[in-house]
């Protein structure tokens, strides 16, 4: 199973499961596939995305501290 199909199972198992919240952590190679399932395949595009390094780059992504 490729890492697209497993994110993809993943979530449509959340989304079965009533939940459609979603936070992504950390936002490495697998957090931004993930991000791009969300949007593209589920249309699903208010994700909080978190990391501690990325968010001195990003503006949209933000650090732990908010989860506070």
């Amino acid at each position: 199973m490729t890492d697209f199909q497993q994110v993809s199972k993943s979530i449509r198992k959340e989304l079965d499961r009533g939940h459609r919240k979603f936070a992504i952590f950390p936002y490495g190679d697998i957090g931004c596939l993930t991000k791009r399932v969300l949007e593209e395949q589920f249309g699903i595009t208010d994700v909080l995305v978190l990391d501690n390094y990325i968010c001195d780059y990003n503006p949209s992504v933000q650090p732990l501290e908010v989860l506070s």
